[in-house]
């Protein structure tokens, strides 16, 4: 028995996070030519994963509980067994607790839940504190996203190093898509993108902007995610110029990295920041929390705020300058097909 079998259900349209990331990986694995396969709900199969894969398919959704935890712990095993997979990888930490001569890797891509108060609802809360349980007890490995949320695993799971494999996420693989034109922009503006819920600091991006408005008034600022969150979450605060777009195509998105004066990404807590690689391949200037994971991603290719200071973040946009100083340079070393290796590596170990 070889091979490794993928629950790719997050996979879907409209995807963002956690779907985002196992479909970059899926793809990257889909060119090295092994035996793998991949589980999918009902609907088209992306261009990319259609070669490479053993496709099965499933009309359990992730969200079906409690048939969902059903099926992964009874019918992943009995998949693995029937199709001659030894190794399983789960992108949100839902593992199968018996999977005897099964390798299993469970994804967890960040610990806001257990960070911060308030940044999911309690319900979903206590699902992702319950899949890191299982995850802890009963996977092979456990899955970082950045070595900074491998180290917090390792902190509070206090798990020995050789249980984390660290895989870095790369960017979302905009460069896929051509870019498709938003009329009516308003220019110059600002981008901030991806804003579902309270760890994104949507306060503090209204109230910082506005205070660099005050010096810098023909600015606007570009929302992207929840649209109605958004709507709810900053209605106490400044709106002035603020254009709240809810959730956009990846073409529409690669349009606006390519024609903002710069992302503006205030998160609090987060496993990675996929939106800053997709900056930083799109020559977008980057200006971030100063939060470890995004010292380790971006280096010295952002510049960092007080994710709790508006007066910080405003001094910081209000050094932004037109031209080519603020351009990033195109030599990150961030690959998907690197990662893909690594697990290869990893689960034939």
């Amino acid at each position: 028995m070889s091979g490794i079998l993928f629950d790719g259900r997050w996979v879907r349209p409209g995807m963002t996070g956690v779907g985002i990331v196992a479909f970059n990986m899926l793809a990257a694995v889909a060119k090295q030519g092994i035996h793998a396969g991949v589980i999918l709900n009902e609907g088209p199969v992306p261009p990319e994963l259609a070669t490479g894969f053993t496709i099965i398919r499933t009309k359990v959704d992730l969200a079906q509980h409690p048939v969902t935890e059903l099926y992964e712990q009874l019918m992943i095993p009995y998949l693995c067994y029937r199709h001659g997979f030894d190794s399983f990888v789960s992108f949100e930490g839902r593992v199968p607790a018996f999977h005897f001569g099964i390798r299993t890797f469970s994804y967890i891509h960040d610990l806001s839940y257990l960070n911060l108060r308030g940044t999911h609802s309690l319900k979903y809360s206590s699902f992702l504190i319950f899949s890191l349980a299982m995850s802890r007890l009963f996977a092979s490995r456990i899955i970082a996203v950045s070595h900074t949320t491998g180290r917090e695993l390792a902190k509070k799971l206090r798990l020995p190093a050789g249980k984390i494999l660290v895989l870095q996420n790369a960017d979302s693989g905009l460069a896929r898509v051509v870019p498709m034109e938003i009329p009516d922009l308003p220019r110059p503006y600002l981008l901030s993108v991806g804003l579902t819920n309270p760890r994104k600091n949507l306060p503090l991006l209204l109230q910082g902007f506005s205070l660099f408005r005050k010096n810098r008034p023909e600015f606007s600022l570009v929302l992207t995610g929840n649209k109605t969150w958004i709507e709810t979450a900053g209605a106490p605060y400044p709106r002035e110029k603020t254009l709240n777009l809810g959730f956009v195509s990846q073409e529409e998105l690669r349009y606006l990295y390519q024609n903002t004066a710069g992302l503006v990404y205030p998160s609090k807590d987060e496993g990675f920041g996929l939106p800053l690689m997709d900056a930083y391949r799109e020559k977008c200037p980057v200006f971030c929390s100063d939060i470890p994971v995004f010292r380790e991603v971006m280096g010295n290719y952002a510049s960092y705020f007080n994710p709790v200071d508006p007066e910080d973040m405003a001094a910081k946009l209000a050094v932004w300058k037109k031209g080519t100083d603020n351009a990033i340079a195109l030599n990150h070393g961030y690959s998907w097909d690197e990662a893909a290796s690594s697990l290869l590596r990893a689960a034939g170990e």
